[in-house]
């Protein structure tokens, strides 16, 4: 039996057709999300805030020029760039 995947499923994109598969009910709604990020030590010797800053600037070129939007539809058949720009990373006060 093959499967063709229409949501995150393990380490299967959408669009995967996996061999073997056992068909599942679909979810009438998203049951998880996450957002990812990058975590730094604030207690080690060399300052992390040089590092942390320049990834955030290739960060947002990547957002600005499309390159984010294009690997998150290329990987994920969908948009999870825009939901994820809207979050206020200042509300979690981290520096």
């Amino acid at each position: 039996m093959k499967i063709v995947v229409d949501a995150m499923g393990g380490d299967h994109a959408p669009g995967v057709v996996v061999d073997g598969a056992v068909a599942a009910a679909r979810a009438r709604e998203v049951l998880f999300a996450e957002y990812l990020a990058v975590t730094a030590d604030k207690s080690a010797a060399t300052d992390p805030l040089p590092l942390i800053q320049r990834v955030s600037e290739i960060i947002q070129r990547m957002h600005k020029d499309g390159t984010l939007l294009r690997l998150s539809r290329q990987f994920y058949n969908l948009d999870l760039v825009t939901p994820a720009a809207e979050f206020d990373l200042g509300a979690l006060n981290q520096w």
